[in-house]
């Protein structure tokens, strides 16, 4: 069995009866023992962490502003309308600058095109020269 995965050593953790091939595995691998011994490491100093929690909550004065209908005003609402312009513009501008004005190629055209590559003299393909050697002799 290969090594377990970080998710299958931190379900070992947060069950209370662990799997027996995975338990087994552990007791058998160096490797594994020491991932989930240093893992239980951490899980028992998080699990000791207490979240402080604030002297004053604000949700029951939000939600009373909500319900009297008090209306959240932006500082700068014309500032948020040209930036949403400008987006618009900007991606309209792109769309259509970026059409492609181009005709499609035929499977023809592209045969033609590789065959004339071949026949000419500065050709990539190197097949010009012998060529033109056989037709001397």
């Amino acid at each position: 069995m290969d090594h377990l995965t970080d998710k299958q050593i931190l379900t070992m953790l947060t069950e209370s009866v662990p799997d027996g091939a995975l338990a087994e595995h552990v007791s058998q691998c160096d490797t594994c023992a020491g991932k989930l011994q240093a893992l239980e490491a951490s899980w028992d100093i998080l699990g000791q962490w207490t979240v402080d929690r604030p002297d004053v909550d604000l949700t029951d004065r939000v939600l009373d502003r909500v319900r009297a209908g008090a209306i959240i005003k932006l500082k700068q609402p014309k500032a948020l309308i040209r930036v949403a312009a400008s987006i618009l513009i900007g991606a309209g501008a792109g769309s259509w600058l970026g059409r492609s004005t181009a005709q499609p190629i035929s499977d023809q055209q592209v045969s033609e095109a590789i065959y004339l590559d071949v026949l000419t003299l500065n050709s990539s393909t190197g097949l010009t020269k012998p060529l033109l050697e056989e037709g001397q002799e």
